[in-house]
């Protein structure tokens, strides 16, 4: 972990705290002149380092976006269960929800390497734009449904995937991956931005609005279940819930546009949004992978071992837990101006 603060003092202070909390991390501190501050930090897994020395290492200045990208690809897939092969074919972990790319199959590496070298190609057919800077106002990190359609063609084209390929799951890999690309593309170095100009379709504050709607909408649920998780959330407000199970839910909506994208749907903007309903084909079939998405973020939120992260024919009435959430969707939308239209 780098700790860096215009105030050198906060930095050397919060470089030792962290050391400290945080089992088996390595921590440098970027100061100004680490002669200055010479034997400040205490813990020996943390150190301070100057900017001037870090910028001067030969292996800061081989750093490129598209390697550090790959790096990215195959850590972030690391994070997920290896119960189904993701885009990327099944990636060779070490610890626990990490990987390194040089430890990976032939075939791994290739598909990775593909697509860290033509991400800016592969975003850019939705409408994405990578620029290498630090900072936009509005930089993109969700994308609507149809751009995640165009993104997972690009990469599906990038791994080489026919044009013809209808596997249903293969597909929801590559949009699961297609929507976390602008965020590992962030970590890369790089901004991406919206090659209109224009601003995401939902913001940050529209998706904590839908996330507690989606809260309230699992308060049904369990009154008409009898609380059947029997979770303490359920009498529970937005408020009073711990920062995990908040974000839980965020990630919850945030999760939609994939959703909607593996129905061959997308959104547009209505003054009187017209509320569709799915199928009870598509309901079961979106319930089952929000259950998986659900016991995914567990897994990577330190709860592998939830009571609930079983498999989908396992849950018995909970089921109708994520039916209720999936049956949501088109409210949430149409709660902040929008309504589902079928791709093209």
């Amino acid at each position: 972990m780098y700790v860096t603060y215009p105030d050198v003092a906060v930095t050397v202070a919060v470089t030792s705290a962290v050391a400290e909390a945080v089992e088996n991390a390595r921590v440098i501190g970027l100061v100004d002149n680490d002669g200055t501050w010479l034997d400040t930090v205490t813990p020996s897994a943390a150190r301070l380092v100057s900017r001037r020395a870090l910028l001067a290492e030969p292996a800061t200045l081989e750093l490129d976006p598209r390697r550090l990208l790959a790096a990215e690809i195959v850590a972030d897939a690391a994070r997920w269960p290896g119960d189904v092969p993701g885009a990327l074919g099944r990636v060779r972990r070490g610890a626990p929800q990490t990987a390194a790319l040089e430890e990976q199959d032939a075939s791994v590496r290739a598909a990775v390497q593909a697509v860290a070298e033509n991400a800016e190609k592969i975003l850019a057919a939705g409408g994405v734009r990578l620029e290498q800077r630090g900072w936009a106002a509005d930089p993109v990190v969700l994308l609507a449904p149809h751009q995640l359609a165009a993104v997972e063609r690009a990469l599906a084209s990038a791994l080489g995937v026919a044009g013809a390929d209808t596997d249903r799951e293969a597909r929801l890999r590559r949009l699961e991956l297609a929507a976390r690309l602008p965020v590992l593309a962030a970590r890369a170095g790089w901004t991406p931005t919206s090659a209109e100009g224009s601003v995401p379709v939902l913001t940050t504050e529209d998706l904590q609005q839908l996330a507690v709607l989606a809260h309230g909408g699992y308060q049904v649920v369990s009154r008409a279940t009898d609380n059947a998780t029997e979770s303490v959330n359920f009498g529970r407000e937005w408020a009073e819930l711990s920062e995990v199970d908040q974000r839980s839910n965020i990630a919850q909506v945030a999760d939609i546009p994939v959703k909607l994208a593996t129905l061959g749907l997308t959104w547009r903007p209505a003054e009187l949004p017209t509320v569709v309903a799915f199928t009870p084909d598509q309901v079961d079939w979106l319930a089952e992978i929000e259950h998986r998405r659900w016991a995914y973020f567990q897994y990577r939120n330190g709860r592998p071992g939830h009571e609930w992260n079983v498999p989908w024919s396992e849950l018995g009435v909970r089921q109708e837990y994520d039916r209720s959430a999936v049956r949501l969707i088109p409210a949430l939308l149409a709660s902040v101006g929008l309504e589902i239209v079928p791709l093209g």
